[in-house]
């Protein structure tokens, strides 16, 4: 990736409960990088969306994420991503 993003975007098959969510996002030295409030997004209760406060540099980062749909399913994952800006 060579722009940084400006917010974490997840859409799951089922509308979200933000209210029981959870999002993380660390850098490789398992440093925790500020978010702002998890938000469903209005178009797409299957979506929600958490804003970055701050810009991110280069280097490695891993977004965790543990969230509860409106059917009863929780469902835990995370992925990584690397940055490298020009």
């Amino acid at each position: 990736m060579t722009v940084p993003p400006k917010e974490i975007r997840l859409c799951f098959n089922e509308n979200i409960e933000a209210k029981f969510s959870a999002v993380t996002l660390s850098q490789a030295d398992k440093a925790t990088v500020s978010l702002g409030e998890i938000q469903i997004d209005p178009k797409a209760p299957a979506c929600l969306i958490v804003a970055l406060v701050s810009p991110l540099g280069n280097g490695s980062y891993t977004v965790r994420y543990r969230v509860l749909s409106v059917d009863g399913h929780v469902i835990e994952y995370g992925y990584g991503f690397e940055l490298k800006t020009p």
